[in-house]
């Protein structure tokens, strides 16, 4: 394990413990790992150019890329639209 991992991982279970705030966001988290998720999807359609719209975070006129943006769950585990 690395050390930057071991020092999120401590912060995390101290963040459990204190109920503080972490030192990254899970926001940061999210943004810090988008663009490898949004290359990879390139990568299963077909290494195909994408657009992809921030707002919704959704591919624009790609259904075949939108499969993979978010995951088929099945009920009751199902994380709700809005959260």
């Amino acid at each position: 394990m690395r050390k930057s991992d071991e020092e999120h991982q401590d912060n995390f279970i101290e963040c459990v413990r204190s109920r503080r705030q972490p030192n990254a966001s899970a926001e940061q988290g999210h943004y810090s790992a988008l663009l490898s998720h949004l290359a990879n999807v390139s990568w299963r359609v077909g290494n195909q150019k994408l657009a992809f719209d921030a707002k919704t975070e959704t591919f624009v006129g790609a259904p075949e890329a939108n499969q993979y943006v978010k995951r088929a769950y099945r009920a009751p585990w199902v994380i709700p639209e809005k959260v």
